[in-house]
């Protein structure tokens, strides 16, 4: 499988961190965080569907936003309706360590 969570050193990303937004069994909803290589920024998208097809498919680099914790926590306050507080605080610390 190829694209950017799959294959993220193909598009000079590194993926640093997922969360999965929702608890649903066949479906996806997930928020995931990357390192840009070349320039050190952190960007995030957001992508929700059935698992097939996978989970940031059709997502470009160019889809990506500029990482900012304001952001981050707007999106887990919003869409994260059933995230574990456990797992959305490994997620923030994670992120941390990666220097975000």
């Amino acid at each position: 499988m190829s694209g950017i969570y799959y294959s993220p050193e193909q598009y000079g990303l590194t993926l640093v961190a997922e969360l999965d937004l929702d608890d649903e069994l066949y479906n996806f909803n997930m928020l995931a965080v990357w390192q840009d290589n070349a320039t050190g920024k952190f960007l995030f998208v957001t992508d929700a569907g059935w698992r097939c097809p996978s989970p940031f498919e059709d997502t470009s680099v160019s889809d990506l936003a500029e990482f900012s914790w304001s952001a981050i926590d707007a999106v887990i306050v919003d869409e994260g309706r059933n995230v574990d507080a456990a797992e959305a605080a490994a997620f923030k610390q994670t992120l941390r360590k990666a220097g975000a």
